[in-house]
């Protein structure tokens, strides 16, 4: 009996409303029963259908809220804003009086407007939302009628490259009395990329050996299927798709068309991670995202003349087991590959960047145009240059807050050959450094 009593002696604020009523109603029960008071019994009987009529409510207004959100783009370039939309929906036949939407937007983000305010936080998770120890809050408490739903826009910007999971959102639903309440995860995963941002061209150090696009080769092993210069009759080993079926209809006899040897115009971003020539002295954070900012662009110019873009580099980027490359090649979304591979990638080098050089060629194709883009300038990287250089490689090297080292003048300042303002956001670079 001394334990039954000690439920009411707790207090109001630890246990909830729905537990302490039952607790009462169980009272009330026992003393009717007891003394035989008939008001007492009914109290008990029409308080506990009440409580389930409210728990089963509670119940279907959980399965039938849902909330989903939607994204207006989800690749961005790091200073864009886009929009989310926030949807909840009342797919009961039961009124909800009230919902709360408990979502959250990655710490990365800057909340800039938003159409309804919901419930406003805590203190405290005003002030860690404040001191930017949690991401934008994007909680609303809203009610809805039976088959209506609502949505509401939030205005979102990117303040850093990367890959950011959206959290899981939670919804809490109060049964109709407003005697408790229940929530449940609402299974969401919504992944945004952030890519780097890109600086427009301010000037070319050197001209481009290829102004025209893809040069006739002397000596190569591939052909341009987009040239053809003549036919010739069918020999055995010839490819089906490269038959020309008009010229075979003409001359009564299969004709294999001829492709012009062509050379493919291909520029290779190497980028070097490293900023600090000992790794114990840490990273230097802002040349690194200057030097990707970089990277991006020379990699967004080089796809808007449509030559063939890759991009290597001696960092890593998050499940990848192997440094980080994308092979040269015209691909519809080459550029894409490119700048989400610079959104991933880390300041933390797998080896030296002198070492990344000679190990990268054999990936590369010949006549492709090398730019390093490097935020760090050592004798290793001179003396892999200069080797390189020697060997017939055109490779350029452009630093990013630091001196170019003087080799034979195919080294500039980032600073040359952009404007590097922060202001400038989108897939506007267009910067090139190559002989």
């Amino acid at each position: 009996m001394g334990s039954f009593f000690k439920l009411f002696a707790r207090r109001t604020d630890e246990t909830p409303l729905e537990s302490r009523l039952i607790s009462l109603l169980l009272l009330a029960g026992f003393i009717g029963l007891l003394w035989r008071v008939p008001a007492m019994i009914a109290l008990f009987i029409i308080g506990l259908t009440l409580l389930g009529l409210a728990r089963a409510s509670r119940s279907l207004l959980l399965r039938g809220v849902g909330y989903e959100r939607r994204f207006s783009a989800d690749h961005v370039f790091e200073g864009e804003q886009f929009t989310v939309w926030r949807m909840t929906a009342n797919r009961s036949r039961l009124p909800a009086a009230s919902i709360r939407i408990d979502d959250m937007a990655p710490k990365e983000f800057t909340l800039v407007a938003q159409a309804a305010q919901g419930e406003a936080p805590s203190p405290v998770l005003e002030w860690l939302h404040e001191k930017g120890k949690l991401g934008p809050d994007l909680t609303q408490l809203v009610a809805l009628l039976p088959r209506e739903r609502i949505s509401r826009a939030a205005l979102l910007r990117a303040n850093k490259r990367g890959y950011y999971r959206f959290p899981d959102a939670r919804v809490r639903v109060t049964d109709a009395l407003g005697l408790a309440d229940e929530d449940k995860p609402a299974g969401l995963t919504d992944d945004v990329v952030v890519y780097p941002r890109t600086y427009p061209r301010r000037g070319l150090p050197v001209e481009n050996r290829e102004p025209f696009g893809a040069l006739s080769a002397l000596r190569t092993l591939v052909e341009d299927n987009l040239r053809i210069v003549g036919a010739r009759d069918y020999a055995s080993g010839d490819e089906f798709r490269r038959i020309d079926w008009k010229a075979s209809a003409r001359r009564g006899k299969l004709q294999t068309r001829i492709h012009e040897r062509a050379s493919e115009p291909a520029v290779a971003v190497l980028l070097n991670v490293t900023t600090y020539e000992r790794e114990w002295q840490g990273i230097a954070v802002e040349s690194f995202e200057r030097a990707v900012s970089v990277a991006a662009s020379l990699a967004s110019w080089a796809d808007d003349q449509d030559w063939a873009v890759g991009l290597s580099s001696n960092g890593n980027a998050p499940n990848l087991p192997q440094s980080l490359r994308v092979r040269p090649r015209r691909a519809p979304r080459q550029l894409l590959h490119v700048m989400e591979s610079l959104a991933a990638i880390t300041a933390y080098p797998i080896f030296s960047f002198g070492l990344f050089l000679f190990n990268e060629q054999r990936y590369l194709p010949t006549t492709s145009a090398q730019i390093v883009v490097t935020p760090l300038v050592n004798p290793e990287l001179i003396d892999a240059v200069r080797r390189l250089r020697a060997a017939g490689k055109r490779i350029a090297v452009i630093t990013v807050d630091c001196p170019p080292p003087d080799i034979e003048g195919c080294c500039v300042r980032a600073e040359d050959v952009c404007v590097m303002r922060v202001d400038n956001v989108g897939n506007v670079g267009k910067v090139w450094s190559g002989e």
